[in-house]
C-alpha cells in the first residue's frame, strides 16, 4: 500500500474515532453507550472527512513523489508534516471557518485531525525514500 494512502486511510478512520471518544466522554461527561450510540455520526465523519481531504491528500501525494530524493528522510516528513497542518486548518475554515478563528468544541477536530496525520506521517515508512537513502 502506498505511503499517502496509509496516511490518509489511518487519519480519515483514527481522527473521527478519537473525536467520538473524547468528546463524548470527556466534554458531554457521558457513558461509554453513549459513545457506542454514537457510531452513525461517527461514521459520516469518516465519509465526510475522506471526501474533504481527497483534494489535499492529491496535492500530498504530488508534494511527496516531488521531494528530491538527496533530502533526509526527516526533512521529507517534516515538509509533509507543515503541509498537512496548513492543509487541515484550511479544511476546516473552508467547511466552518468559526472552527479555526475561535477556541470551541469545534477546534478539538481540528487538533484531533492535525496530531493524527503527523503522527501517521512520522510513524509509516517511506520504502522509495529508505531505499534511495542506503544506497
Amino acid at each position: 500500500m502506498s505511503y499517502t494512502l496509509k496516511v490518509w486511510l489511518f487519519t480519515i478512520i483514527t481522527s473521527p474515532l478519537l473525536l467520538a471518544f473524547i468528546s463524548v466522554d470527556f466534554i458531554n461527561d457521558s457513558s461509554l453507550d453513549s459513545i457506542l450510540n454514537s457510531f452513525k455520526i461517527t461514521f459520516m465523519m469518516m465519509l465526510f472527512g475522506a471526501v474533504l481531504s481527497v483534494p489535499t491528500m492529491v496535492v500530498f501525494w504530488w508534494i511527496q513523489s516531488s521531494l528530491n530524493a538527496k533530502l533526509p528522510i526527516w526533512k521529507h516528513k517534516t515538509i509533509l508534516s507543515i503541509y498537512s497542518l496548513t492543509a487541515i486548518c484550511a479544511t476546516f475554515y473552508v467547511v466552518d471557518y468559526r472552527s479555526v478563528t475561535s477556541f470551541s468544541e469545534r477546534t478539538s477536530g481540528i487538533l484531533i485531525a492535525a496530531v493524527t496525520i503527523v503522527l501517521a506521517i512520522w510513524f509509516f515508512n517511506y520504502n522509495k525514500l529508505k531505499q534511495l537513502n542506503n544506497e
